[in-house]
């Protein structure tokens, strides 16, 4: 995700490369259009022609980044099967999102995840 996240892997805490530093220059792009090629902006180089329909997709792109960091932020938290089960549901409600097509899809998820795992198939899991 970011420069700090990568220090977590004992990689160098430099932020090229992420997925931040790939967003920011996005956004900059959409900032700048119409700004002559080649600017720098506080070292970090636009990327030149979002506009429109990309815009959007831009922005809800970033929405997922964050929505990915959050819960990666919490991630290794202790919890118990029910919790984690709750956790996913949770995740996968922040990123399908609210549309129409979305909350049906997530309404299938959710019936899926409650009918399929049964405590049988953990006690089976956790014997094997």
């Amino acid at each position: 995700m970011d420069g700090e996240q990568r220090a977590e892997f004992e990689l160098p805490r430099v932020e090229q490369s992420t997925w931040r530093f790939g967003l920011e220059r996005l956004f900059l792009g959409y900032a700048m259009t119409g700004e002559r090629e080649g600017r720098l902006f506080e070292g970090r180089l636009p990327v030149d022609g979002v506009e429109g329909t990309e815009a959007d997709l831009l922005g809800r792109l970033a929405e997922l980044v964050d929505v990915l960091a959050r819960f990666r932020a919490d991630a290794g938290k202790p919890r118990t099967m029910p919790q984690s089960a709750e956790r996913l549901r949770e995740l996968a409600g922040a990123v399908i999102g609210e549309s129409a097509t979305g909350a049906d899809e997530l309404a299938r998820l959710r019936r899926r995840s409650t009918t399929s795992a049964r405590p049988q198939e953990f006690r089976s899991c956790a014997a094997a």
